[in-house]
């Protein structure tokens, strides 16, 4: 049985679009409410509790930059396999015009 491979260049295009635009965007803005709501308990809420409240969430920054880092990788993927695609795809198809079609 053969397989069959097909890629639809824009529905990369699309994805990494939706990706970077919403994913990318929604969760960064999320993280910087996070941590300004953390930051204005400070205001209402002071002692040790509230001191190890805050350095408990702050041990969690790297991880949560981290989803940032990766969901940035993630869409650069997309649009490199997306060029990539396009670029084979373009040659093959030159390739192809240039063979002989039977005619003199």
């Amino acid at each position: 049985m053969a397989v069959r491979i097909e890629v639809q260049t824009t529905a990369l295009s699309s994805a990494s679009g939706r990706v970077a635009s919403s994913m990318g965007t929604d969760y960064s803005q999320a993280v910087n409410r996070l941590y300004a709501t953390l930051r204005s308990t400070n205001q209402t809420w002071r002692g040790v509790d509230n001191t190890a409240f805050i350095t408990q969430i702050d041990s969690c920054k790297p991880s949560l930059d981290g989803v940032s880092e990766i969901t940035d990788a993630y869409v650069t993927m997309l649009n490199t396999a997306r060029t990539s695609y396009e670029a084979t795809q373009n040659s093959v198809t030159g390739m192809a015009n240039k063979l002989p079609n039977g005619q003199t």
